[in-house]
């Protein structure tokens, strides 16, 4: 009697700490479900859950986020899967886990993986509910922020993994081999390999009405963001005067081995020396070329169109939105309706074997002198879209240098035909005239190191 009672112990033990005698997982040792009208971060979700997120009602189909409860977590034997392919289309903002977790499956059939990350966290059943999915690098951090930081869902610190949780997000486009993690020791994103075994904690997304979010997709969560340029490139402070003598500079330097030194400036006129401290002399470009030094890697638009544009003048100069990517700063794309061409936009084509795109890099106004510069408009501020669906605000600066906004890899879609449209809300007013100009806009699949 007493080691039939025993064995009633030891698995009413096993089944409380969710393990079962032989290591796996016993149903129906979650948490209990909270149905509530509105929920609170480090409420029990409806799905037994912690929720850590709450965007203030329903939008795109959800509200709520929730972490799955501690008792559901694991590690991932097989670790993210995938290693040696681009996993392209993941971001990483709040609401992209679930698509993320989306484009993983989807080439993890095509390639006959399982059991890894994603895999298993869309796997889960908990309390009913089987719409888990592996959270993205800004959902891992959010539950970092308002979980661990108030001491809740039992999130590993130290151990053999070093708190590290695995996010569905791939850490850069074109990058086989490495995702984002979140360390719940030190609290940093950081990068780990794809091989590694890391912790998995899953997330669901939910209504305000308890109920299952709709399928979110990047379009439906695109998060308008306010940017502004990280850094900055050539500078465009081009006189058409200088053209000239900068040419008479380039041919002294390939006359002195591709070089010009101490000895070989001393002989340079007064004004050959003005001009040569000025621009330099760039090997891979001519006065007015574009030197892109490795930027369209990957990033290349199959076309541009744009909804407007100023007609040849007299001079037969034309401002065609193909201006905006011929690699001279001397044309322009120019709009083409009465006044400061607010709400025309130019639209970039991308083919669907394209690379994401990581930053844009826009030169602004007619540059090809400082008059030209002052007397039109350029623009102020460009409202973004990624296939017609808001994403960021550009907010530009005047003045005649190239500008560069960085953000996360943006893919419309899983291997489709995508856009991008930069719609203009704002200009800084010309001088003369209220045609709005802008130079040169280059698209780039590299991400740039921020210091």
């Amino acid at each position: 009697m007493k080691l039939k009672f025993s064995f009633i112990i030891l698995f009413v033990i096993c089944a409380s700490l969710f393990i079962s005698c032989s290591g796996k997982k016993v149903e129906g040792a979650f948490p209990v479900p909270q149905i509530k009208d509105v929920y609170s971060i480090g409420d029990t979700g409806p799905a037994g859950g912690i929720i850590f997120y709450d965007q203030g009602s329903d939008i795109n189909g959800w509200r709520y986020l929730e972490a799955a409860p501690a008792e559901s977590e694991f590690v991932t034997e097989e670790g993210w899967g995938l290693y040696d392919i681009d996993v392209r289309g993941t971001f990483s903002g709040i609401g992209s886990g679930k698509s993320n977790t989306k484009i993983i499956l989807d080439l993890l059939k095509q390639n006959g993986e399982s059991g890894v990350a994603a895999d298993r966290a869309a796997a889960l059943e908990i309390n009913g509910y089987k719409d888990w999915f592996l959270p993205s690098k800004d959902e891992l951090n959010m539950m970092y922020e308002n979980l661990w930081k108030r001491k809740l869902g039992n999130f590993r610190e130290d151990g053999t993994y070093e708190g590290s949780y695995y996010s569905s997000t791939q850490y850069n486009d074109n990058n086989m081999y490495l995702t984002w993690e979140q360390s719940f020791k030190n609290g940093q994103a950081n990068t780990g390999k794809r091989g590694y075994q890391t912790f998995i904690r899953a997330v669901r997304a939910f209504k305000s009405d308890g109920q299952p979010a709709a399928e979110i997709t990047f379009s439906q969560n695109a998060e308008i963001k306010e940017l502004k340029p990280y850094s900055y490139g050539a500078n465009l402070e081009y006189e058409a005067r200088d053209e000239a003598v900068y040419n008479e500079i380039v041919k002294i330097w390939a006359e002195n081995g591709y070089y010009i030194d101490d000895a070989v400036k001393e002989k340079l006129t007064a004004e050959q020396k003005r001009v040569f401290e000025k621009y330099g002399v760039n090997e891979a470009a001519g006065f007015w070329e574009v030197y892109r030094g490795g930027m369209d890697w990957g990033g290349y638009p199959a076309r541009i169109t744009a909804s407007s544009f100023l007609p040849p003048d007299t001079a037969n100069a034309d401002y065609k939105p193909e201006n905006l990517h011929d690699g001279s700063f001397k044309t322009a794309w120019v709009e083409g309706v009465k006044g400061y061409g607010i709400g025309e936009y130019i639209t970039f084509h991308y083919s669907a074997d394209s690379q994401s795109v990581t930053t844009i890099t826009i030169a602004n106004g007619y540059v090809s002198s400082s008059s030209m510069y002052r007397d039109n408009s350029r623009v102020k501020k460009f409202k973004m879209y990624i296939d017609d669906t808001p994403y960021a605000v550009l907010n530009l600066e005047d003045i005649r240098r190239e500008q560069i906004f960085q953000f996360d890899p943006i893919h419309r879609a899983h291997y489709n035909p995508w856009t991008i449209k930069l719609e203009i809300m704002d200009v800084y007013k010309g001088d003369k005239h209220d045609d709005t100009a802008i130079a040169e806009i280059a698209t780039d699949a590299r991400r740039y190191e921020i210091n």
